[in-house]
């Protein structure tokens, strides 16, 4: 049977599900205790990195297992601006900052990440311009056997599913983007019946 959720991934809808329902009901509790939501923009006011801006990642919670109960958020995991990597910091060394819309940031700083989720998308192509495409940009697209092309070509369907994406900083500073490409060879899905690149 087909599905409208996670339609971009052949595994058990709840299993795609999952993860975003518990970040919906995270959501909802960082708002109800006044804390800060994923991607807000902050600013550091103590601590060893006082005075730096930057994006929460997700709240952290103390778990008191005697009560059953959760209070918090205690603290979030941080990406600052100017620091490599992400960093845990205490919810009250935090303070709410102008949004400069993740994930850019001032020119000049220690990471610079191009990534914007605001960039329109690029029109759907079909499965044959899409394989076209993909090919164009490997180093190596005399690897990829002539049957398979054909088979990817005439696909029901293509999707992109974004695996990682990051930056490190300066000097040697490098962004990355890691995107799995998959064709759909029938209309529903059937184990072992995707042509991945």
């Amino acid at each position: 049977m087909s599905r409208g959720i996670g339609a971009a991934l052949p595994d058990p809808a709840v299993e795609v599900c999952t993860a975003g329902a518990a970040d919906v009901v995270q959501a909802v509790f960082t708002a109800r205790q006044g804390g800060y939501a994923a991607l807000q923009r902050v600013r550091v006011t103590g601590g060893p990195f006082k005075g730096q801006h930057g994006y929460v990642q997700q709240p952290g919670w103390a778990v008191d297992d005697d009560t059953q109960s959760v209070d918090g958020p205690a603290g979030y995991v941080v990406d600052l601006d100017d620091t490599e990597g992400t960093r845990d910091i205490g919810a009250h060394q935090l303070r709410h900052a102008l949004n400069r819309r993740w994930p850019q940031r001032k020119r000049g700083l220690l990471k610079d990440c191009p990534f914007a989720v605001s960039e329109p998308l690029s029109p759907r192509l079909a499965c044959a311009e899409d394989l076209e495409a993909v090919l164009a940009r490997a180093t190596n697209p005399q690897d990829v056997p002539e049957d398979l092309r054909q088979t990817t070509a005439t696909a029901v369907d293509h999707h992109h599913l974004s695996i990682s994406r990051g930056a490190s900083p300066e000097p040697n500073g490098v962004s990355w983007q890691i995107v799995q490409h998959w064709y759909q060879l029938t209309e529903q899905y059937i184990d072992g019946r995707i042509a991945e690149m």
